[in-house]
């Protein structure tokens, strides 16, 4: 199974929990989780098709998501009329005919955007909060079945940096609530035997925050690159302790390559970047072998356009638009994310996603 094949590169045994009494291994997951573990093991394959195939998929899936939104969904009726009926697949030049969307068309659109015919099969829909960089608030529907896809993506992330999933993960970010109020540790794996997920507040103190990673030592911290920064120049500031972290993992804004430097320097542990959206879920994660970042083509479409909508190409740097291609409970098509990111060139690990060299932004949490 691919699954394995790809996860025996690393010391880590990365062995679903197994839901039947009495077998450890081969596991056999809870039926909940199988799908998720059935999109993992097409991913951990399909990443290395050629850059050809993995966009005529692509385009197959944007086609059943058009179509849909064009019959089901107010606010695409007339912008996707043409394309309500479809004998075949879009083309490229058919796709760039379609008008960006804005968050500003999600936050004066409110229900027009989501189908008036939900698809059972895709399960529950959650609201996911968000407010664009004037803080205008928003919200946009997600089904359950993006959801998964988005699980399955963030899994491939893990596995490729082969992260050891029985460690602790420590996560700092603004947490809802009164700032330093502790939360339940959880899992940070869904699926797989993992160690505890600690969350702490960004607003808490520095100090407080580095004794707190000294007396939980865990594996990996998952926080801002800023808050990031002030962690690191405070701990050389007062001499605190190596913290013993194997990893560090970044989100939420550009990551500069001082960052990196003053992190293998302070803390002899190098940092990889994941580029997410709230509203989108995963749309790139950084090649294990460079720093440069491979697009989730899988889970979302995503395209690098210049001044005038055209396509940039290696070394140019554009706007970020992106597709998700499972969300059938509020499409996002042709979304304009705010941000900024330069194309690259193909991975040289042979891996057929498409490169992004850097993303810029300027979005303010992603």
């Amino acid at each position: 199974m691919a699954l394995f094949i790809e996860t025996s590169k690393t010391d880590a045994d990365h062995v679903p929990t197994s839901a039947v009494t009495g077998i450890v291994w081969p596991a056999l997951a809870d039926p909940e989780f199988t799908p998720t573990l059935a999109i993992l093991g097409q991913l951990l394959t399909t990443q290395w098709w050629s850059p050809e195939t993995i966009l005529r998929r692509q385009l197959q899936q944007l086609t059943q998501l058009v179509s849909f939104a064009a019959q089901t969904v107010p606010f695409y009726r007339l912008r996707l009329a043409e394309f309500a009926r479809p004998r075949r697949s879009l083309t490229l030049a058919e796709w760039r005919r379609i008008s960006l969307l804005h968050q500003r068309d999600i936050q004066k659109s409110g229900s027009s955007l989501v189908t008036a015919r939900p698809l059972k099969e895709h399960g529950l829909v959650a609201d996911i909060q968000r407010s664009d960089t004037m803080g205008e608030p928003f919200v946009v529907k997600r089904s359950a079945v993006a959801a998964r896809f988005s699980t399955a993506l963030t899994l491939r992330d893990h596995l490729a940096h082969r992260r050891d999933f029985l460690g602790k993960l420590a996560c700092i970010r603004r947490l809802d609530g009164p700032a330093g109020k502790p939360r339940k540790p959880g899992s940070w794996v869904e699926g797989f035997p993992s160690g505890p997920l600690l969350q702490r507040d960004i607003g808490d103190p520095l100090d407080e925050t580095l004794e707190w990673l000294a007396q939980e030592e865990p594996a990996y911290l998952m926080t801002v690159p800023s808050y990031l920064r002030a962690l690191i120049e405070r701990s050389a500031e007062i001499g605190a302790p190596h913290v013993g972290l194997r990893g560090v993992i970044t989100f939420g804004e550009a990551v500069e390559q001082e960052l990196r430097v003053a992190c293998a320097d302070c803390w002899q542990v190098s940092v990889t970047d994941t580029y997410r959206t709230a509203e989108v879920g995963p749309v790139a994660f950084q090649c294990p072998d460079h720093t440069h970042y491979l697009a989730q083509a899988e889970g979302v479409f995503v395209e690098v356009l210049d001044d005038a909508g055209a396509p940039c190409t290696p070394g140019d740097v554009g706007r970020v638009v992106v597709t998700p291609l499972h969300n059938f409970s509020m499409p996002l098509i042709r979304y304009d994310t705010g941000d900024f990111a330069e194309v690259g060139a193909p991975c040289e690990s042979g891996r057929g996603l498409p490169v992004l060299k850097r993303i810029i932004g300027p979005s303010k949490v992603r």
